[in-house]
């Protein structure tokens, strides 16, 4: 995607293109190969980490480039000025739709994974004597909202121990669909783990649950802003995640990606105005009262930022790096 078509899909409400990015732009159709280090020198003069400063956190927030604080300062500077902060629904899940290959109408923006998670536990009809089969390598976040439901409602939570390290893809899928009964009505766990980095076979997963009846939530904390992957390829009925991560996204920025069933059939975990109008699809989850869309307006900007960059181009330095320390660990 060039400035120009990117524009274009920003629309007249969003903010002008950030010049900042011009310089990375002009560099993006000659360089940006994984051991391109004139061209990374270049991603890095966009963000705000003082020099020689080494930052390796991403896995819970990710350093925001100077983008995304920009967006994030205008936003909250036209509301103190009593205007509106500007953030257009549309434009923004049409750029996510754009980066991760998903359907617009399929996006909802709660503040985080956890949270993500808890509108789909919250939201489904789970009771006593179903089951929810999940692995030993959760996040608490995506765990405890199945605890909980499994204490309140009588559900039975089944966890299936995964070896480290994992064996290959079809022993995985094995293992966990080994651990499927009658009454296992979710599968959740995560598309890569936080305990070893490892990317678990969801594309398969998600389609041995399509096959069964199982309602299949993913836990997409990390993939967003590292992995070139596709929302429709990956399959799954919910995917929930964290833009605030490797993204790049402000603090409490989530995302819930919801399955066309879905948007019409999960219970609303808030209820505010429309929560019932069946005809918002899954937008009347986003009716939340009153919220920072200061964090939207910099999710927008971090969206934009990727877009440039290309997220294979991204994938692929990111690998380039992992190769690059294990070398050095050896």
């Amino acid at each position: 995607m060039n400035r120009r078509s990117f524009v274009s899909m920003l629309g007249a409400g969003a903010l002008v293109w950030p010049t900042a990015l011009d310089t990375l732009m002009a560099q993006v159709s000659s360089g940006g190969a994984p051991q391109d280090e004139d061209f990374w020198r270049v991603v890095r003069e966009q963000f705000l980490i003082p020099e020689g400063r080494i930052y390796l956190n991403n896995g819970t927030l990710g350093p925001s480039p100077r983008v995304v604080v920009d967006a994030v300062v205008e936003h909250t500077r036209r509301v103190a000025q009593t205007f509106p902060p500007g953030v257009a629904w549309d434009v923004l899940k049409t750029a996510l739709g754009v980066l991760l290959d998903g359907d617009a109408e399929g996006f909802v923006f709660p503040r985080n994974t956890t949270e993500a998670m808890n509108f789909v536990a919250n939201g489904l009809e789970i009771g006593a004597g179903d089951e929810v089969v999940t692995t030993d390598h959760e996040h608490i976040g995506g765990l405890k909202p199945w605890e909980l439901i499994a204490s309140r409602r009588g559900a039975k939570l089944k966890v299936v121990s995964l070896p480290a390290p994992l064996p290959n893809a079809d022993e995985v899928v094995g293992l966990i669909t080994d651990a499927l009964t009658p009454q296992s009505r979710v599968l959740a766990l995560s598309h890569l783990t936080f305990t070893t980095g490892a990317v678990l076979p969801v594309r398969e997963l998600a389609r041995e649950c399509a096959e069964r009846g199982i309602i299949f939530a993913i836990d997409g904390a990390h993939p967003p802003g590292m992995l070139d992957f596709s929302l429709r390829d990956t399959g799954g009925d919910f995917y929930a995640s964290s833009p605030h991560k490797w993204l790049l996204a402000p603090q409490g920025t989530g995302l819930l990606y919801l399955g066309e069933r879905w948007r019409t059939e999960l219970w609303p975990t808030l209820a505010s105005g429309g929560w019932d109008d069946l005809e918002l699809g899954a937008h009347r989850l986003n009716h939340m009262g009153t919220m920072d869309e200061s964090r939207l307006a910099g999710l927008l900007a971090a969206v934009g930022f990727f877009e440039v960059l290309g997220m294979e181009r991204v994938e692929a330095r990111v690998r380039h790096l992992n190769g690059l320390l294990r070398t050095g660990l050896e």
